[in-house]
């Protein structure tokens, strides 16, 4: 396979897999929109997810500042500070304002903006 082959294939299956995990649909040519749906009825509204920067405090009094986006999942930053040399994400447990977070929902749907204080757990 050619080094252009190759890169055309990891873009393609980069951008399949963000359409999945946005959770919309990926239309190849303009055919494929007009047989979707009529014109009238198609409107894409592109949101960019908000840059942040949150605090993430461990029982031991020492604090990690995370940049992050509003669209990053509770699990997508256990892997963040994992690599700040953090323990494993399965051991991990996030609290934010007062309640424990699941690890497939987003910052955002918890209300996570710039300059919250996440705390994390660990599991014993």
């Amino acid at each position: 396979m050619s080094v252009h082959r190759a890169l055309r294939l990891r873009a393609a299956l980069a951008g399949t897999a963000l359409a999945a995990t946005l959770g919309v649909c990926v239309l190849h040519g303009p055919s494929a929109l007009a047989q979707t749906a009529p014109a009238s009825a198609v409107a894409a509204r592109v949101v960019p997810a908000a840059a942040i920067t949150v605090t993430v405090k461990f029982l031991t009094g020492a604090t990690e500042r995370v940049t992050t986006t509003t669209s990053t999942t509770v699990l997508g930053l256990k892997e963040q500070v994992f690599d700040l040399g953090g323990v494993g994400p399965q051991l991990q447990r996030l609290i934010f304002a007062g309640k424990e977070m699941q690890d497939a929902r987003t910052l955002g749907s918890y209300n996570v903006t710039d300059g919250s204080v996440i705390n994390d757990v660990v599991r014993l």
